[in-house]
């Protein structure tokens, strides 16, 4: 029971994300292709075990704090993951029907890559335990998912756009998404205060990734200008989030994550034989922090629902 409850706790934040972008797409993707895909995403961690301590073999060599960083951050884990991650994208998504524009390639493209982080996520947690949990929560996960929304971006760009153009943007998305996880985890690699470097990697990728699904979603909009698809409210074509439902989703998330991972220690202790005694409590904190998450996730939908602002001229 309580190995499960952590596989859980480990599950959450990717399905979280995932259920975030998915809800930015304005024609909703078919729920079965886009579980498929994350479950591929998932599948593919087996392959790129091998293939990366191969290419990590190769820079066995390198000297240094920076060099032997350089080598797990881009050949051990950068280049395997998100090259296997782009063959998801590329040789299994690319040929649906349902790829039928652009921002399809940034729904797809994410929910890749959170296949992997969330069975990544899985194994680091099984070890590491719950402190491991709460750190990826808010850094590796967000991380993998914002560099599915890069790669996703080219490949829609490319699938809907000039066939001269096909490759370069496809090397593109793909270059951009090795680049920005190989720095994210050579500084981190580093175990030194370069480490604190990653930070700035991670909020640069946020933001570049805001800007091109909002980018997407008004082409969404000129294209389907009366169609009202989603359930959820949607803004004006030239709309953004503001800070305030910016604020709900990330105070929203990080109370459904922490919540969980509150129910699962509650769980781990009630099984301890020697905590027993103190199932009353246990049985009133669980109560209480299950009213918390539930409040944490109306939290997390309504600031998917807004408000929207007109940004600044």
């Amino acid at each position: 029971m309580s190995q499960a409850l952590l596989v859980a706790s480990a599950l959450v934040p990717a399905l979280l994300f995932l259920w975030f972008l998915c809800s930015r797409d304005r024609n909703p993707e078919p729920p079965g292709l886009v579980i498929r895909t994350f479950l591929l995403g998932a599948l593919v961690t087996v392959p790129i075990v091998p293939v990366a301590m191969a290419l990590e073999a190769l820079g066995h060599g390198a000297m240094g704090v920076w060099g032997k960083a350089i080598v797990g951050a881009f050949l051990g884990a950068a280049i395997p993951e998100e090259g296997f991650k782009f063959l998801v994208l590329r040789l299994w998504v690319w040929r649906q029907k349902d790829f039928d524009e652009p921002m399809d390639g940034i729904v797809y493209g994410a929910a890749a890559s959170l296949g992997f982080a969330a069975l990544e996520n899985v194994m680091y947690v099984s070890e590491g335990g719950l402190s491991v949990a709460t750190l990826r929560a808010v850094t590796a996960v967000p991380g993998h998912a914002l560099t599915g929304v890069l790669m996703g971006y080219y490949a829609g760009r490319a699938k809907f756009g000039p066939p001269e153009e096909r490759t370069r943007l496809l090397v593109r998305g793909l270059g951009a998404a090795i680049v920005v996880h190989g720095a994210y985890d050579m500084f981190l690699l580093t175990a030194t205060l370069w480490a604190f470097l990653a930070l700035p990697v991670l909020l640069l990728q946020l933001l570049w990734a805001r800007r091109l699904i909002a980018e997407m979603r008004a082409e969404q909009f000129a294209t389907f200008p009366a169609e009202p698809i989603v359930i959820e409210a949607l803004p004006a074509p030239t709309a953004v989030r503001s800070g305030w439902a910016l604020a709900k989703i990330l105070v929203g998330g990080a109370g459904v994550t922490l919540g969980g991972l509150f129910l699962l220690g509650c769980a781990l202790a009630l099984a301890d034989p020697k905590q027993r005694e103190s199932a009353a409590l246990m049985g009133a904190l669980i109560a209480v922090s299950l009213a918390g998450t539930a409040a944490s996730l109306a939290l997390f939908r309504a600031g998917l629902r807004g408000p929207f602002v007109e940004p600044a001229s």
